[in-house]
């Protein structure tokens, strides 16, 4: 049983770690869209926290605010933020007229300049809500930029994007179709 707040953080952070980053470090085959076997799993786990239960990982991915977590016939994935490559498991989608993207505000002219790219992960990651590209952004920097990506526009010319949980996915934004809303220093 999880015994407190901190402790199901930690945990979680672990098992994002295995299913976006290092799978193959613990010994678990992932398939192409990032699923591994649950029991392989929750092993890796046991590894580390003893007490850890097969409802206790349930409850953690249920019980995930942001929907970091996918479980299906007895297996589980991490639903986004893979550096390795996992092939989206929902069609492309059409996404809102806007999307937003929290960054470093020294980020700002590359990204004008070359576009949004995931760099270390396998996705470029936008948000509906500005709140929560805001919150995003302030994990890489104290200095934020919000960014406005014209996502409709965007996917009318042909930019790919992936619904998962509360983002959105795509493998890369063209400059022509991102403004800034905001910056921070």
């Amino acid at each position: 049983m999880i015994s407190d707040d901190r402790q199901r953080v930690h945990i979680s952070k672990f098992l994002s770690l295995i299913l976006r980053h290092e799978a193959a470090k613990f010994g678990i085959t992932l398939d192409k869209h990032g699923f591994a076997d649950i029991t392989t799993v929750l092993a890796v786990l046991q590894r580390s926290f003893a007490e850890f239960t097969y409802d206790d990982l349930l409850d953690l991915a249920a019980g995930d605010a942001k929907g970091r977590f996918d479980i299906s016939d007895g297996k589980i994935r991490a639903r986004y933020g893979h550096s390795i490559y996992v092939e989206p498991r929902v069609a492309p989608a059409e996404p809102p007229d806007l999307l937003y993207h929290g960054t470093a505000e020294d980020a700002v002219g590359t990204i004008l300049g070359q576009g949004l790219r995931p760099m270390r992960r396998r996705f470029v990651h936008l948000s509906p809500a500005i709140d929560d590209a805001r919150k995003v952004g302030r994990r890489h920097s104290q200095s934020v930029a919000i960014l406005i990506i014209r996502a409709k526009e965007a996917y009318d010319a042909g930019v790919r994007f992936f619904a998962e949980h509360n983002i959105y996915l795509a493998e890369y934004i063209p400059a022509d179709f991102i403004d800034v809303l905001e910056r921070k220093t």
